[in-house]
Formats: C-alpha cells, sequence, structure tokens
C-alpha cells in the first residue's frame, strides 16, 4: 500500500528553501540545493524518503567540499545568510 503522502526529500527548519533537485551530475545520488533567505546562519536538516547512505557539502560545480554525516533518513548542515547551499545525497538501495 502506498502513503497517502510522500515527500522525497524535505528541509527544515521552515525559512529554510528548498530551491531545486536533480540526479548528480555523475549518476551517483541527487543533488539538492537549499536557499537560506534571512539575515542570519540556520541549521538546517535534510529528510529523505529512506536511509541516507552517504551525504556531501557540494560547490555549485558538485565538487565535493566536505562529508556530512547522516542519522537514518536525516542529515544535518549549516546555511549562511543570503546563500544557496548545495548537497549530494546517496541513499541506500
Amino acid at each position: 500500500d502506498l502513503p497517502q503522502e510522500l515527500s522525497f526529500f524535505s528541509v527544515g527548519p521552515i525559512d529554510l528553501v528548498l530551491s531545486g533537485m536533480k540526479t548528480a551530475e555523475d549518476g551517483n545520488g541527487y543533488i539538492v540545493r537549499c536557499f537560506n533567505p534571512t539575515d542570519t546562519e540556520r541549521k538546517g536538516t535534510l529528510s529523505a524518503w529512506k536511509a541516507i547512505a552517504k551525504a556531501e557539502l557540494l560547490r555549485l560545480d558538485e565538487t565535493t567540499e566536505e562529508s556530512l554525516a547522516s542519522k537514518g533518513n536525516t542529515v544535518e548542515f549549516s546555511a549562511k545568510p543570503k546563500k544557496i547551499i548545495t548537497l549530494r545525497v546517496v541513499l541506500e538501495q
């Protein structure tokens, strides 16, 4: 049975914006872009519909900036004020 409602990805808190999602250029996972429109740095959480095997903070060209620790189906990140951040998320098979 399918659930009544399902989000592939969601981001919180409410003032962070999930601004885009696509398959990675190299085919390894999904690229998720989030925007912080506020004037202060925000701690964010990205949640996936299934367990996250690997998560990374990327540059816009999809090269790795740093690895991020995931826990179950979530990963935490920091978003500087008025900035877009790019994450790579590889899901469990």
